[in-house]
C-alpha cells in the first residue's frame, strides 16, 4: 500500500511539473502616446508628379538638298505650307542660315521647304527671300523681292458631294483655318462632324488635311497648288469610301 502511494505521488509530481507557464501580458502604458510619422519637407520634395512624356518628334525629311540664307528685313515669315494665306510657325531674321529639302513652284514664285537652328520644326519659306548657296552671283546685282503679302478676304466656302455609298459629306473651308470641318449625313441618322487638320502636302504639292470621325480617318484633299478659291476641286477619302466635289 505505501509502494503504491509512492508512486501516485511521483506520478503527480511529473505531472506539474510538465505544465506549461503562463505567459505573462504586458499591461498597458496609458501614458505612451501612439503618433503618426512625420511627413517632412524633403519627403515631401520627394513626391515629385511624374513629368508628362516629350512630344513625338516630327519624322527625319531626310538630307537636304541646299542650303541659303535669308535675305529679306527684318525677317522672313515661315510658314506651316506654301502659301502666305497658311498660318506661321515663326520668323527668321534676316541673315538666318536655312536647309533645305523641298521646293515647290506657287504661280510665278518659288517655295522651300526649310529648317533653321531656331526651330526644329520644317516650314516653307517663300524662295524671293532666300538666297541659295552658289546662285550669290545670280541675285547680288537684282533687289531682293519682298514676300507676297497674304490674301485680305474673309473667303469661306461650302464643299458639298455625295460618297460612293450615297452619304452626303460637307468639308467646310475659311481663310484662317482652311478647310477645318467635316460634316456626314447619312439617311436619316445624325450628322457627324470631325475636326480637320493640316497634313502636310502630296507629291504634286496639293494640301491635304486630316481628321478622326469615329474609328476611321477623314482625308481631304486640295487639288491645285494655289491659294484657295472659289470653283476648286476636292476630294474626300472616309473608311472605305471616297468622293469629289467643286467648293463655292
Amino acid at each position: 500500500m505505501k509502494w503504491f502511494t509512492f508512486v501516485l505521488l511521483l506520478g503527480l509530481w511529473t505531472t506539474a511539473c510538465q505544465r506549461t507557464p503562463p505567459v505573462a501580458v504586458e499591461p498597458d502604458n496609458p501614458d505612451v502616446a501612439i503618433t503618426e510619422p512625420e511627413v517632412t519637407e524633403l519627403d515631401a520634395e520627394d513626391q515629385t508628379p511624374t513629368p508628362e512624356p516629350a512630344p513625338e518628334p516630327e519624322p527625319d525629311p531626310g538630307n537636304p538638298i541646299k542650303a541659303g540664307t535669308v535675305r529679306a528685313e527684318p525677317s522672313l515669315r515661315i510658314h506651316i505650307a506654301p502659301g502666305t494665306n497658311t498660318p506661321v510657325i515663326y520668323a527668321a531674321p534676316n541673315g538666318t542660315r536655312l536647309e533645305i529639302f523641298a521646293e515647290t513652284a506657287m504661280g510665278d514664285s518659288i517655295w522651300y521647304q526649310v529648317r533653321s537652328n531656331l526651330s526644329p520644326r520644317l516650314g516653307w519659306a517663300y524662295g524671293g527671300n532666300i538666297v541659295v548657296d552658289g546662285q550669290e552671283n545670280l541675285t547680288s546685282d537684282r533687289p531682293t523681292p519682298p514676300e507676297p503679302p497674304p490674301p485680305t478676304d474673309n473667303l469661306s466656302m461650302t464643299c458639298t458631294g455625295t460618297f460612293s455609298n450615297g452619304a452626303t459629306f460637307t468639308v467646310n473651308y475659311s481663310r484662317e483655318s482652311g478647310f477645318s470641318r467635316f460634316t456626314l449625313t447619312s439617311g436619316n441618322a445624325e450628322p457627324m462632324t470631325a475636326s480637320l487638320s493640316y497634313s502636310g502636302t502630296t507629291d504634286a504639292q496639293h494640301g491635304v488635311w486630316k481628321g478622326q470621325l469615329g474609328e476611321s480617318e477623314v482625308r481631304v484633299d486640295h487639288l491645285s497648288n494655289q491659294a484657295a478659291k472659289p470653283g476648286d476641286e476636292i476630294t474626300v477619302l472616309y473608311n472605305i469610301f471616297n468622293g469629289r466635289t467643286v467648293c463655292r
